[in-house]
């Protein structure tokens, strides 16, 4: 007797509680038809990725991350934490697994210490879009979002319905990020990395905690982090200058 193959029906990667917190964008990719340049990088950190089908990118996009971390006490987070965005966002997407598919084999990749290739992922997801500096853009959300996570999952979610976006910067007549930047760091063609850095890094420096070149970006300025906020990001990766630096 021939029995009729049953299929497990995909279900649509839509988690309410994360959305609600601010990790609001979403993207699944089938693992075995990643690009070959993302599959070497997994298979060369992750011994394990036979195990998984799917791997999961999560961003935040706008003021809503920022705004669930505040009512949950940043003070008291920092405190606790080295990385409290991070570890925020590794709790959040644990429990919501452990709420809503408790037995599914998961891996969380980044944040880690793995080296996983963000702007390609956000590449082929149609959400990042090079910016003259150098900050993922899109036309929905400027430059207003940031990864969060990467998780490998043997999963069989569908994508949620995406957005189109498209790069701003191609129709962009005035480029005035360009003529905004104090540390003069572009040029007709390149961005000048070292100029940056440098900039930032002087007493004087306007760009400690921001960067005026992608506050003057027209782009989606509703979405605009708050204050607090880019203090906050931009001290991080300002720390990050020095240790190298």
């Amino acid at each position: 007797m021939n029995f009729p193959l049953t299929f497990e029906p995909s279900q649509v990667f839509k988690p309410i509680e994360l959305i609600d917190k601010g990790l609001n964008l979403h993207y699944v990719f089938d693992i075995q038809r990643l690009p070959d340049s993302v599959l070497k990088v997994l298979k060369e950190q992750n011994k394990d990725l036979s195990d998984f089908k799917q791997l999961i990118l999560i961003a935040h996009a706008g003021k809503q991350l920022w705004r669930t971390v505040e009512v949950c006490g940043i003070t008291s987070l920092k405190t606790s934490s080295k990385n409290p965005i991070d570890d925020f966002t590794n709790i959040s997407i644990d429990t919501w697994f452990n709420q809503h598919h408790p037995k599914m084999h998961k891996k969380i990749i980044y944040p880690s210490s793995q080296s996983i290739p963000l702007q390609e992922l956000g590449l082929l997801a149609r959400w990042h879009y090079r910016s003259p500096f150098l900050v993922g853009i899109n036309n929905l959300y400027g430059s207003w979002f940031a990864y969060r996570s990467v998780v490998l999952c043997d999963s069989q979610f569908s994508n949620p319905v995406q957005p189109k976006t498209q790069s701003p910067c191609e129709s962009c007549q005035t480029k005035i990020c360009i003529s905004k930047c104090p540390a003069q760091a572009f040029d007709a063609s390149t961005f000048n990395m070292d100029a940056c850095l440098d900039y930032r890094l002087k007493k004087s420096s306007l760009c400690q905690h921001t960067c005026l070149a992608r506050i003057a970006c027209p782009v989606a300025v509703n979405h605009q982090y708050s204050e607090e906020q880019l203090h906050y990001h931009y001290g991080v990766s300002l720390k990050m200058i020095r240790n190298v630096k």
